[in-house]
Order: structure tokens, then C-alpha cells, then sequence
């Protein structure tokens, strides 16, 4: 069952069908009368949603919703593919992967230009682009595909792969339709970041650590099982890491190389995380890093003054020693003095060979 509907605010009384593209031969869809409503074929809801059940290739053309006061407003365009085509987005149908509008451009030049120069009958080749998908966080990535059209001068519009396709067109070109068939969409994937969220039902990784490290550490995570011919990735914190060109001027932060080896230099306080490795998509190595602030009297720069105060006390000692043996090779120029020295106006002494006077 397929459900075209459309959600409007305003009193859509009929629901009109073009079924050969064009104003002429526009007729109204005829509804299902039997009760309950749910039982019939084609069936209108109570908010103006049209419903087909079961389609077929009578049901193809483009529909409009056209309510009371005014002209209509909404239109849009039905058609069929084969069942073994997947349909659209079409998980069956083959897509060309790229990563750019250049490769657009590529696409467009080897897939649809030769249809339009070999068969004259066809007017030209085009797409319709869906929109964006939902950002992948565990992937990096998102999509968006570009489903094949084919434009008759006739001013028909259909899917490359539609069973609908006018059969005036086909007969005068019977190959076309084989042609369409082969054709594959685009879809073109874009890099992006968003919190790659992982189910309590997955098992836990097979590896697991933790490091408590202080600031200004270095740390080197190899991703365990992880060979050459397998897809590495890192995440911290569920956001993937992305490969980094490591130049002379990389001072902190994490780098990552082409090998899988996340490095993590000159830790600070925001290195710390879960980091997770992820081998082919499967989680294989969670490690929880702590990085803890140093303490001032462990840190580097109160070791350098440390070394500092041990120069200065050490200047200091050998100053005062050698003072010290000095005065004692010297000590023969002592002069005793007692007590009834003390009351004599001047005594001249001799210390450490100067001549002093005490009064």
C-alpha cells in the first residue's frame, strides 16, 4: 500500500488526476464508497488525505488538490517502478557514490548525456534530489540521492525505471527502455559530525583501559585487531576523529595517522574523554583518559626554582666555609683579651689580618 497525502488547512473538496501529464482529460478521483472507509481502495480521510491501496499503472499521473474558493494548490506527480527495483530511495537500485557536485558533473556527462544524443524521442535527462538524510554520527556521514528522470518532448516526465513509460515512445524507440533500466541514481555523500549514538544492546568492546595521566603528558593509542587492509576509526566522546597532517608546529591535541594510531601530545584537562576504536565498524578498544591538573609542587616550573634556591644556598655554604677556614689558618693573630683589658681605652686587635680598635 502506497500513501500520497498531503496535509492542508484550508477546505479541499476534490482530488483531480492528469493522467497524461497535461490539463486535458483531467477527471476526479473516484472514491470508494463502502463502510468502513478503510475497506476501499482509494479512500479520502477526514483531514483531505488521499489514499491508494494496491496500485497499478491506471493510478500513475500527476494529482492535484483543489479546494472551494480558490484554484489548486497542491500537485504532485505519481508513478510506479518495477518491484525488484527497490523503489525509491531504493536500497535494490544501484546508486553511484561521490563525494562532491564534481562528481555530479561526471555523472551527468557518462550516464545521461549519451541517452539524450542516441535517442532523439527523449528531450532531456534529469534528477530529483531528495533531501539530506539524517547525519550519521557512527558513520560521519550523510546522503542524498539523485533519482533518475527522463523528459519526453511531449512534455511527459517519468522515472528512468517507471512501467508507466508511454508505450507511442517506446515503440519508436524499443531500446530506450533497456537504456533506462541500466541507469543508476547518484548519491552524494557529504562528511558531517553529530554524537554517534551507540545501543546498550551492543557488547561491550573487547579491549578496555584506562590512564590517569597529568597535564603535559604524552600518550600513544594503538587500536587493537586493527591490520592494514581494515577501516580504523577514533571517536572521543562519540564525535569522530579525523585523520590529521602532523607538521613541525603540532604542539598539543590529538593527531591521528593514516595507520590508525591516535597520538595525544602535551595533554591538557579537555584530552580527557572516552576514546573508542572502532575496526570495520565494530567496537573493539574503549580507553578512559583522565588527565589531572599537576600540583605546584610537582610541576616543572617549581622544580626550576628549586634548583634555583639549591645554587644560592650552596653559593652561600662555600662563601661561609671558606670564611670559616680562613679565620681558622689565621688564628694564631687572635689576641686574648680579659677582663681588665676591656677597661683600657683602645686594645688593638688583630682580626683575620686586620687591625681593629675596641673602645
Amino acid at each position: 500500500m502506497v500513501v500520497v497525502y498531503v496535509h492542508v488547512h484550508y477546505n479541499c473538496g476534490n482530488r483531480m488526476l492528469y493522467p497524461n501529464g497535461t490539463s486535458a482529460g483531467r477527471k476526479e478521483v473516484v472514491l470508494g464508497m463502502s463502510d468502513p472507509m478503510e475497506s476501499n481502495r482509494v479512500y479520502m480521510t477526514l483531514d483531505h488525505r488521499l489514499v491508494i491501496r494496491n496500485l497499478t499503472s491506471s493510478d500513475t499521473g500527476r494529482y492535484s488538490c483543489s479546494g472551494l474558493e480558490t484554484d489548486e494548490r497542491l500537485e504532485y506527480a505519481l508513478d510506479l517502478l518495477p518491484a525488484n527495483s527497490g523503489g525509491r530511495p531504493g536500497a535494490d537500485v544501484v546508486a553511484v557514490v561521490v563525494d562532491s557536485m564534481a562528481g555530479w558533473t561526471q555523472y551527468e556527462s557518462r550516464y545521461l548525456a549519451p541517452v539524450t544524443k542516441a535517442f532523439p524521442v527523449v528531450w532531456k535527462m534529469d534528477v530529483d534530489w531528495d533531501p539530506w538524510s539524517q547525519c550519521d554520527g557512527c558513520a560521519g556521514k550523510r546522503y542524498r540521492r539523485a533519482a533518475c528522470r527522463v523528459c519526453f518532448d511531449v512534455g511527459i516526465r517519468m522515472a528512468c525505471r517507471s512501467i508507466a513509460l508511454p508505450t507511442t515512445v517506446m515503440t519508436v524507440s524499443p531500446g530506450l527502455a533497456a537504456k533506462l533500466s541500466t541507469l543508476p541514481d547518484l548519491l552524494l555523500a557529504e562528511t558531517c559530525y553529530a554524537y554517534c549514538q551507540v545501543s546498550n544492546k551492543r557488547r561491550l568492546p573487547k579491549y578496555r583501559n584506562t590512564f590517569v595521566l597529568e597535564e603535559g603528558s604524552s600518550l600513544t593509542l594503538v587500536c587493537a585487531e586493527a591490520t592494514a587492509d581494515k577501516k580504523v576509526t577514533w571517536r572521543k566522546d562519540g564525535l569522530l576523529l579525523t585523520e590529521t597532517e602532523s607538521t613541525a608546529d603540532d604542539t598539543s591535541g590529538a593527531v591521528l595517522d593514516t595507520f590508525g594510531t591516535l597520538y595525544l601530545v602535551r595533554l591538557t584537562d579537555n584530552d580527557s574523554g572516552n576514546y573508542t576504536c572502532f575496526v570495520d565498524g565494530n567496537r573493539t578498544q574503549e580507553v578512559l583518559l583522565v588527565v589531572r591538573k599537576s600540583s605546584l609542587l610537582s610541576s616543572k616550573a617549581y622544580a626550576r626554582h628549586l634548583y634555583y634556591l639549591y645554587y644560592i644556598f650552596a653559593m652561600y655554604f662555600v662563601v661561609f666555609g671558606a670564611r670559616i677556614y680562613y679565620a681558622f689558618l689565621n688564628r694564631r693573630y687572635f689576641l686574648k683579651i680579659t677582663d681588665n683589658d676591656v677597661l683600657k681605652p683602645e686594645i688593638p686587635i688583630v682580626y683575620l689580618g686586620r687591625k681593629i680598635r675596641i673602645r
